[in-house]
């Protein structure tokens, strides 16, 4: 497939309303907002394009030309979503205390394990038994109250 069609597709994945809110809420704190999703990279580099995140992980797709090959480039699993998350924080210098995370599944359990700060956002039970925090909600603006919480928690 094209990776141009696919793009396209891509532009209009449904996600939950409120992300470009929160992505500029923290980007105005000077908080990077870093999407790590063991979703194929072409998905979560668009979702990072069409909100503002920083892409960081995921398994990637051959491609052959301007052409999706159907082949895997590169595997990507939860334990490297954890250690690329890490890996990526102490690039910058980011201690993980001065990390959050917010997660929806199994997936981010590896990654909630190694921070002291998570939120299990609509989240499966062993995802929110993990976590230091879960909730439900339909436009993730609703989150903003705990970030503000954890923003205290780093003075």
């Amino acid at each position: 497939m094209s990776t141009k069609v696919v793009d396209r597709w891509l532009d209009d994945l449904p996600l939950i309303a409120g992300i470009g809110e929160v992505v500029s809420w923290c980007r105005s704190r000077r908080l990077e907002p870093v999407l790590a999703s063991l979703a194929w990279q072409p998905v979560s580099t668009a979702m990072a394009r069409r909100h503002g995140f920083t892409a960081n992980g995921g398994p990637r797709v051959g491609i052959s030309g301007l052409v999706y090959d159907g082949t895997v480039a590169e595997h990507f699993n939860e334990y490297d979503k954890r250690d690329r998350a890490l890996a990526f924080a102490a690039e910058r210098g980011v201690p993980t205390q001065r990390c959050c995370a917010i997660g929806d599944s199994r997936s981010d359990i590896p990654l909630f394990s190694a921070l002291q700060t998570t939120l299990a956002l609509n989240a499966d039970t062993a995802t929110r038994k993990v976590a230091t925090t879960a909730m439900t909600a339909q436009d993730l603006t609703e989150v903003v109250p705990w970030l503000q919480q954890w923003e205290r928690g780093l003075d």
